[in-house]
């Protein structure tokens, strides 16, 4: 309502998952994503079957990968179905055990996306979830989508503009006076992690270089040593013409 130029957003955080459907197995684990309805006009995910827009309401809505629902429901629907939680992580809130309705099936996510994930849960955060507190930290990755356009340096001055008047920082000045609030494309995250918490394997661009140094060290290595064979075995053979042409 602040921010006109946000057409979306969503928290994103990973969370491995132990998903059992049938009681006589022991379950899949799975990485889920989980987030909130704004994330599927966000990313493109392609959803195969079900309506995973019309969130049934009371309960955590599952969009299973088409590799889970292979390993989950071999010979069924899955629309519908209920799967239960079993691993220990769970959320303070959550308890030991939780139950989702599967209510899509998404195609499976590229194994090189800013997200690997087996499923996608849609729920309400809980409370606290999304919210900036007065220690002035969020305890998710938050995401938006601006529209085309955007300055994002105005954008991210009229938001620290905003946020040096956000109720509860009083309680925490010291930490008020020197906090603000930044912004970082998607597409600079996996080689310039600068947000904690992603939900992704990100990689320093400091170590792609050194890999890259170290290959053409060797790579250098290797062309020397060849040059000096192919010379060796040049010199040998100019031997052996010159020996011949005397010898004729």
């Amino acid at each position: 309502s602040n921010f006109p130029e946000v057409m979306e957003y969503s928290r994103l955080r990973n969370t491995p998952m132990n998903l059992v459907y049938d009681k006589t197995t022991g379950g899949i684990m799975a990485n889920c994503l989980t987030g909130d309805s704004g994330v599927l006009k966000m990313l493109d995910i392609h959803i195969l079957r079900g309506s995973p827009e019309k969130m049934i309401e009371a309960w955590p809505n599952l969009n299973i990968s088409r590799r889970l629902q292979r390993e989950l429901f071999p010979h069924l629907d899955p629309i519908g179905k209920i799967v239960t939680r079993t691993t220990d992580y769970a959320m303070p809130y959550e308890g030991k055990k939780k139950q989702y309705i599967v209510t899509g099936v998404m195609d499976d996510l590229p194994q090189n996306s800013h997200f690997f994930s087996d499923a996608l849960l849609l729920d309400a955060p809980w409370p606290g979830e999304n919210e900036l507190n007065p220690m002035v930290q969020t305890v998710l990755p938050q995401y938006i989508l601006v529209r085309p356009g955007t300055d994002m340096a105005s954008f991210t001055n009229k938001v620290n503009g905003w946020y040096t008047h956000f109720p509860g920082k009083d309680n925490n000045p010291a930490s008020a006076s020197t906090t603000t609030l930044f912004f970082q494309p998607v597409t600079s995250i996996h080689l310039h992690p600068e947000i904690g918490n992603d939900p992704d394997t990100s990689e320093s661009l400091r170590n792609v270089c050194i890999y890259i140094a170290i290959a053409v060290l060797i790579m250098s290595v290797a062309a020397i040593n060849y040059i000096n064979l192919s010379l060796a075995i040049s010199f040998f053979k100019i031997r052996q013409l010159g020996v011949r042409t005397i010898l004729g």
